[in-house]
């Protein structure tokens, strides 16, 4: 089983101690696989992007534009070597 909470945050110690014991993993080593984060690391590096990309950048803009992109999303997004707040055509 894998928790996405660290050891600091169990409590009694004695309950720690026991996970520690069958080797749980306190995090995990797996990618996130939301549609956003997928999406993203296709386009992450590209200068030019597939019509698909340039479909899922100009849809995330939008989302933007209404104002419901998270700000730890805007952040991801500013990391593309594509202006991505103006449409990609």
């Amino acid at each position: 089983m894998i928790r996405r909470i660290g050891p600091d945050q169990i409590t009694p110690q004695s309950r720690r101690a026991k996970l520690d014991a069958v080797n749980f993993a306190w995090k995990s080593t797996r990618s996130c696989g939301s549609s956003f984060m997928s999406h993203f690391r296709q386009v992450k590096d590209k200068t030019e992007l597939s019509e698909e990309d340039k479909k899922w950048v100009n849809s995330i803009r939008v989302v933007y534009e209404k104002g419901n992109l998270s700000d730890a999303r805007v952040k991801y997004m500013d990391q593309l070597k594509i202006d991505w707040r103006t449409p990609v055509e």
